[in-house]
């Protein structure tokens, strides 16, 4: 998961807040209920505030 915080720059993907480690969320993409997959690139970090 260190890869996908790495690669987002500890940036929510929704609003562009800079997190503190204690603030991460991840989310699908593309929901699994969907078809999605938890491969890294349809993962991102999300702050859901």
């Amino acid at each position: 998961m260190m890869r996908i915080v790495r690669r987002d720059d500890y940036r929510c993907q929704h609003c562009n807040k800079k997190l503190q480690d204690n603030e991460i969320e991840f989310d699908h993409i593309i929901p699994v209920s969907k078809g999605g997959s938890s491969e890294e690139h349809n993962i991102r970090l999300t702050c859901f505030g």
